[in-house]
C-alpha cells in the first residue's frame, strides 16, 4: 500500500510536511538559503549560517501571523 508524503502511514498518525530549501554560493563567497514561491532569503558566510537565516525568517513569520 502506498501512501503519500503529507499523509500519517497506516502504523503512525505523524503527518511528515517534506520542502525544499535550495542553497545558492554566490560569486562573493556568501550564500543564499531561498525556496520556491516563499518571498524570503537567508543570507550566511557558510550554507548553514543562510539555512539559519532563512528559517528564522520563516519562523518569525509564522509567529507573526498566529
Amino acid at each position: 500500500m502506498s501512501t503519500h508524503p503529507n499523509q500519517p502511514t497506516p502504523d503512525s498518525s505523524t503527518v511528515r510536511n517534506l520542502t525544499t530549501v535550495v542553497l545558492e554560493e554566490r560569486p562573493d563567497g556568501g550564500w543564499v538559503a531561498t525556496q520556491t514561491d516563499i518571498p524570503v532569503e537567508g543570507r550566511g558566510e557558510t550554507a548553514a549560517e543562510a539555512a539559519t537565516n532563512y528559517c528564522r525568517q520563516i519562523d518569525g513569520r509564522a509567529r507573526d501571523d498566529a
